[in-house]
């Protein structure tokens, strides 16, 4: 019988430690800032605490292309003591159109060399929009998974399988659910002060291009509906797609005060969060892959955050108002009584705490990992 993802999660955080050597391949770098790259910096420290040997590996293939980089990731794993190589997946690190085609190659040439190879897939639903291309394309992707994951002799997960379209197709595998962690770690000594007149509201990325204008716009005319009920309201908008240069906010009034700060590093982001009485969350609907909205977790924030397919244990677990995508009056609702009710404000941030160290802490995560590794030997 099939253990839920709660009962494997349990299990797994409490299974011995593998202390093989780990290798976490990366393919191509994002600019200016990689989610990805921070994770497996975060996993990867995490697991050396626990006594593992891991190390980061870049595969360059954008620049050497498919056949010299698969050769050159042989030759290097060949240096490193056995043990397990674990591919970091997403759509765009393996493929500059989104079909991770090209991972197959390496992870062939991989297997074929002896390694034992593993992946923890950062995106398993694939790209979304309803348009015949991006159908294509998200079909394709779960096409390239499903024979990567008939490859690997293990997959970890970003979401619980039940939220994967392709999980269905095992192979007599299971997928191991191993959610992200917060990519901005909290800053000993940072406290909260309560001396603003304002209800602060904190933001954490916009999606870039087209999209983003219509989430500037969304967040803009939630922030101005509640202030019409809480008194002046200010906005920490920081990470990719927040600066002035990304596009102009709206204009608002004297209630609404915005602050674009763009991309800040891990001290400074710390700052801004721990400023904040509430995170708004409009980036599609909050799962346990989302490093930003976990990053406001770890802080201690409640969050106001659409519902999605993705949306589903353990992130409901945390301190979140959920709302469905689209309803501007129902996050202005929803931020008005978390600004009005102190005691339900206290709730929900001791839910996010709680939450965080439970499930999404490194050290939880790192132990799954290795706690997996080590029965699948």
């Amino acid at each position: 019988m099939a253990l839920s993802d709660d009962a494997q999660f349990s299990l797994e955080t409490k299974a011995g430690l593998s202390k093989h050597h780990i290798v976490l391949v990366l393919g191509r770098r994002d600019n200016p800032t990689d989610g990805v790259y921070d994770y497996s910096a975060s996993l990867a420290k995490a697991c050396r605490t626990l006594g593992s040997s891991v190390d980061v590996l870049e595969v360059e293939w954008i620049n050497s292309g498919w056949l010299r980089a698969a050769s050159r990731l042989i030759r290097d794993l060949r240096s490193y003591t056995p043990g397990w190589t674990v591919f970091q997946v997403t759509h765009l690190a393996w493929s500059r159109h989104g079909v991770p085609f090209g991972l197959l190659l390496v992870a062939l040439a991989a297997r074929l060399s002896g390694v034992r190879m593993a992946a923890i897939v950062h995106d398993p639903a694939g790209f979304a929009g309803d348009t015949f291309l991006v159908r294509v394309k998200r079909a394709s992707q779960h096409l390239a998974l499903s024979f990567f994951h008939r490859m690997a002799s293990h997959v970890f997960v970003t979401v619980p399988s039940k939220c994967i379209p392709w999980s269905g197709n095992h192979f007599n595998k299971a997928l191991t659910f191993l959610p992200v962690g917060s990519n901005i770690p909290v800053q000993i000594g940072s406290a909260r002060k309560n001396a603003s007149r304002y209800f602060s509201v904190v933001v954490f990325g916009v999606t870039e291009g087209p999209h983003g204008v219509e989430q500037r716009r969304a967040i803009t005319e939630v922030l101005q509906k509640a202030a019409q009920a809480v008194g002046p309201v200010k906005l920490y908008a920081f990470g990719r797609g927040t600066s002035l240069t990304d596009g102009a906010w709206p204009q608002t009034d004297g209630r609404v005060k915005i602050l674009s700060l763009g991309v800040l590093n891990n001290v400074a982001a710390s700052r801004v969060l721990v400023q904040a009485d509430v995170m708004l969350f409009v980036r599609g609907g909050i799962s346990s892959r989302r490093g930003s909205a976990i990053a406001g977790l770890a802080h201690g924030l409640p969050v106001v955050a659409y519902r999605g397919l993705e949306t589903a244990w353990p992130i409901t677990e945390a301190g979140i108002e959920l709302v469905n995508p689209g309803d501007i009056d129902g996050m202005a609702s929803a931020l008005v009584r978390i600004a009005t009710d102190t005691s339900y404000r206290n709730q929900l941030r001791e839910l996010s705490s709680n939450a965080y160290e439970r499930y999404f802490a490194w050290d939880v995560i790192a132990r799954t990992f290795l706690g997996t590794l080590e029965c699948a030997q």
